[in-house]
């Protein structure tokens, strides 16, 4: 698995940019967990790692990002210690709260080998190792009760299409990008879904591109499709568009191509990936118009509700109890290699 990243700072780009490390990433936290008999604390037989150099600005040649497997080699660029933690413990970023933001800003390269006859799936937890031994991590989880919106099914039922579910055997296909669109990764690192996005109305077939030149949306509203997801999958991508966690409690046990039409502001944060701390960010220009992200309010204003409820489900405001990861000890340095 390659992931080989160009550095093109427009959102089209970019969302395209972060896919790849996000999908290496999702692939590899789904895997099954397939241990030797007898293995206990899974390490990697050798690990370096650096502080990313100061990257040259503007960026003019390719550069890699995010995580990548080749063989037993995991190669790591321009990762920061929130993201590794968020994959090391296979969990959301709503579940890591409170970090100070030189975690999010100061960004690594790690090089490592796989010892012979371990899994790759056991990656994350040889990532737990390596941040406890190098940068003393020590970690303690708690149940915090947070607001959430609970996803359940509307007063006529659910309209979704039920389709068979993928092998789990099988290796990820990214669908075909519509006309005028992008593929996206949606959903955060651990759990990173393949959609589509495209021109509003048409079911994707629209001319036209759904972000201008400056990375601004075009319309007021995008279409979003998936074209196999659970219900707890569909959840943890609407989490990424709205403004607090989305728990699933529909009751719907199927896989399903859904399909929607959502406010432009709530896709753009869905596909708008995080860039490493020291790639700065581009922001949109101050007459980015009613449809720039700068206007939104990333909550949807209600408009996201309506596009939910055109599936035949709900959101409904609630609060659940959240298991996270509260950070007790961590190093900024390093041990050396």
């Amino acid at each position: 698995m390659r992931v080989v990243v160009l550095a093109n700072l427009n959102l089209p780009k970019m969302v395209g940019l972060m896919l790849a490390g996000i999908l290496a990433v999702a692939i590899l936290t789904k895997a099954p967990e397939l241990r030797a008999q007898g293995e206990s604390v899974a390490k990697f037989e050798v690990a370096s790692v650096k502080p990313s150099p100061p990257l040259q600005l503007p960026l003019v040649a390719p550069i890699r990002m995010g995580m990548s497997i080749d063989a037993a080699r995991v190669d790591i660029r321009l990762m920061s210690l929130r993201d590794l933690i968020i994959v090391a413990f296979r969990i959301k970023p709503y579940q890591l709260p409170g970090t100070p933001d030189w975690m999010t800003t100061e960004v690594f390269d790690i090089v490592a080998t796989i010892p012979a006859g371990v899994s790759r799936a056991t990656v994350p937890e040889m990532l737990q190792s390596l941040l406890a031994e190098r940068f003393g991590l020590r970690i303690r989880r708690e149940s915090k009760e947070m607001p959430v919106y609970a996803l359940t099914v509307a007063k006529g039922g659910p309209k979704l299409r039920e389709v068979p579910p993928d092998d789990p055997e099988a290796e990820p296909v990214s669908p075909k990008a519509p006309k005028g669109g992008l593929i996206a990764g949606v959903g955060g690192m651990t759990d990173s879904v393949p959609v589509r996005v495209g021109p509003a109305g048409n079911r994707g077939a629209a001319a036209g591109s759904v972000f201008d030149s400056r990375g601004n949306p075009t319309a007021e509203s995008l279409r979003m499709e998936i074209p196999k997801a659970t219900m707890a999958r569909f959840a943890n991508i609407l989490t990424s568009m709205v403004d607090r966690p989305v728990v699933d409690r529909t009751g719907l046990t199927g896989t399903y191509d859904i399909g929607f039409d959502a406010p432009s502001q709530n896709v753009t944060r869905a596909v708008m990936a995080p860039m490493p701390g020291k790639i700065p960010r581009v922001a949109p220009p101050p007459d980015a118009g009613p449809y720039g992200v700068t206007a939104a309010d990333p909550s949807g204003g209600g408009s996201i509700f309506q596009s939910v409820q055109s599936l035949g489900l709900r959101l409904e405001k609630d609060r659940a109890a959240i298991e996270t990861i509260v950070i007790e000890h961590i190093e900024k340095t390093p041990t050396g290699n």
